[in-house]
């Protein structure tokens, strides 16, 4: 069998799509708003060349021993053909009926001597598949919360009976292609969620077969979705709060809820899709309900919560005791004290330890700081300048510092 430089072309295009299909769902029933069909593996594309069909279909997931390609002109049948396994098309002849004349192909797999899947379609002789479809564009119903499809026929195609085939594929895989056949150039599908993206293809079919596909991003607005993460980081008298979104997430502002009332905080983006606001003036050592929501033009939507609890402060650290360091280190000294008597529920951080030295030739005073581990009580502070020194110590915590401790006695480092 040969085949024209038109055909070939098209079955170049169509067949690494139809080798893909056994992923994908089998058509509806035509109507403007579906729910998918059960899944099914064998689709069938078609159009008209002057007296033939050409009839494409994708290899089942369930190999078959063979296909049959009948047809049929007002109930009796004029030829029937079987195909060898692995077989993805057939140019069939329609007959010498005149143009116009309606013939009904049938394309079918074989198991042995029965009969396995498959499609019919009525194709007329001379007919002409429809050019690609107008205006592709999606609307996103919130109320409802559906999807709404909609396009323009092809041009010239007024006042013509046609179907259209509708493929939406999830972005996030390229996998899990669900199948429509409507009788109206639009179709309004349930989303599965705020953000969704999807891949729609559409088709006009006529009875000279399928048209050019035109392919298009689609995205489902609506309130955006929850966050995916929160951590409200306690501080004394409020929190540092850190939230995810996911990818997709429609939010063009963030609120954050304090008891389910909206608080003043501002946020600041963070990486990887992370967000982080302060939030203030609350009583310390309290239980709290935090909350994060996103906000745009169609609204506030879902609230992320988490139940956290302010802290209290590290108890004042006694003064440090201070004696010279030990000889030979290079001018230090070494600084103990004694913990705070309550971290104020904390967790135990580290210690900042500050350094208060003689006055440079220009008369102004040293000051060094270094930071000690907890529960360390003990650290060799090195200063770099003789003469005498006074240490201050503050305890830290993630709700901050201690108030800090009143200074040292004066040492001479060494």
């Amino acid at each position: 069998m040969t085949t024209a430089p038109g055909v070939r072309r098209l079955l170049a295009a169509v067949l690494p799509l139809l080798a893909a299909a056994s992923l994908s769902v089998g058509l509806l029933a035509p109507t403007s708003s579906a729910a998918p069909s059960h899944p099914q593996d064998f689709n069938v594309r078609w159009f008209v060349e002057d007296r033939y069909v050409v009839v494409t279909w994708n290899e089942p997931a369930v190999a078959l021993d063979g296909y049959e390609v009948i047809t049929e002109v007002d109930g009796q049948e004029r030829s029937r053909t079987r195909l060898e396994s692995g077989s993805l098309w057939n140019k069939v002849f329609l007959g010498f009926d005149p143009a116009g004349t309606a013939v009904r192909v049938s394309v079918r797999g074989l198991r042995g001597s029965r009969p396995g899947p498959g499609e019919t379609l009525v194709a007329r002789i001379g007919a002409a598949a429809p050019a690609q479809v107008q205006d592709l564009h999606a609307e996103s119903l919130a109320a409802e919360d559906e999807l709404r499809l909609a396009w323009a026929p092809p041009d010239g195609t007024a006042g013509s009976d046609l179907d259209y085939h509708v493929s939406l594929t999830e972005q996030s895989n390229g996998t899990g292609t669900v199948d429509y056949l409507v009788d109206r150039p639009q179709l309004e599908i349930a989303t599965g969620g705020v953000g969704v993206t999807l891949y729609a293809e559409v088709t006009a079919i006529s009875s000279g077969g399928y048209g050019q596909a035109i392919r298009q991003r689609v995205v489902y607005e609506d309130v955006p979705g929850p966050a995916v993460e929160l951590n409200p980081r306690p501080r004394a008298g409020g929190f540092n709060v850190k939230w995810q979104y996911a990818h997709g997430n429609q939010a063009t502002s963030w609120e954050v809820l304090v008891d389910g009332v909206v608080v003043p905080a501002a946020t600041r983006p963070g990486a990887n899709r992370f967000v982080l606001a302060d939030v203030t003036g609350l009583e310390t050592g309290t239980d709290y309900e935090i909350g994060v929501r996103g906000v745009n033009e169609h609204g506030a939507g879902e609230v992320l919560r988490a139940t956290a609890r302010t802290y209290d402060l590290p108890d004042q650290v006694d003064a440090p005791r201070v004696k010279p360091g030990v000889k030979g280190g290079g001018l230090s000294v070494r600084v103990s004290w004694t913990p705070p008597l309550d971290w104020g529920g904390g967790e135990e951080c580290c210690y900042r330890i500050t350094g208060h030295g003689p006055a440079d030739r220009a008369g102004v005073p040293a000051l060094v700081e270094r930071w000690s581990d907890a529960p360390a009580t003990r650290f060799d502070f090195p200063v770099g300048r003789a003469g005498k020194w006074s240490f201050q110590v503050e305890a830290k915590t993630g709700a901050g510092f201690s108030p800090i401790s009143e200074p040292s006695r004066r040492v001479r480092a060494r």
